[in-house]
């Protein structure tokens, strides 16, 4: 069952448990790709839903409106790549005053143990989440040992030395240099919309 929501309040949506991946998935590259995989075996394993949350606008572009970076793809791409890397459910949480003001407690209490009932948690390199960033791996473990949650970070990935990023893949498509690009994304880099 493929399910997307938008909110980050409402009733419990996983009463037996969840495992939980979170990040801006611009581009749903290689890391990327390995990080939502990571979540959707953990999920099996432990017979639990898989959830992918990101957000739209993506952070970035809330905070550097004035100066926004070009997306790899479409909100809507994102979330049906995320299906198909076999993500169960899809936050697309709206990034808004409310959620710039929300501390890292506020995250993982509202959302990951009110909202998702997380019994895994898992972030890329550098994860940082909250108001000013304020939370990060090990506020994230510490949150979880007193919600009922374990917080993991995978490692990052790389190709041929380089660490896998969207920014690389904007600065490669940028300089034209398109089957770099590919070899990042793991697939062709395309776009839609109007």
């Amino acid at each position: 069952m493929s399910r997307l929501f938008r909110d980050v309040d409402g009733d419990l949506l996983f009463p037996q448990g969840s495992v939980v991946c979170i990040g801006a998935f611009d581009g749903l590259h290689l890391g990327h790709a390995a990080l939502v995989r990571r979540t959707v075996e953990r999920a099996q394993a432990l017979d639990l839903r898989s959830v992918a949350l990101t957000f739209e606008p993506l952070p970035r572009e809330w905070f550097a409106r004035e100066q926004r970076q070009p997306r790899l793809m479409l909100s809507s791409q994102r979330v049906r790549s995320l299906h198909q890397l076999g993500i169960d459910s899809v936050g697309l949480l709206r990034f808004n005053e409310s959620m710039t003001r929300m501390t890292a407690d506020e995250f993982a209490r509202r959302i990951l143990h009110d909202r998702l009932q997380a019994r895994e948690v898992w972030v890329g390199p550098e994860f940082a989440y909250g108001h000013r960033r304020g939370g990060n791996l090990d506020t994230l473990q510490e949150q979880g040992s007193r919600l009922g949650f374990t917080a993991h970070e995978i490692e990052p990935q790389h190709l041929a030395g380089e660490r896998i990023s969207s920014s690389v893949i904007r600065q490669q498509l940028g300089a034209g240099e398109f089957a770099a690009a590919e070899q990042l994304l793991g697939r062709p880099y395309r776009i839609e919309g109007k």
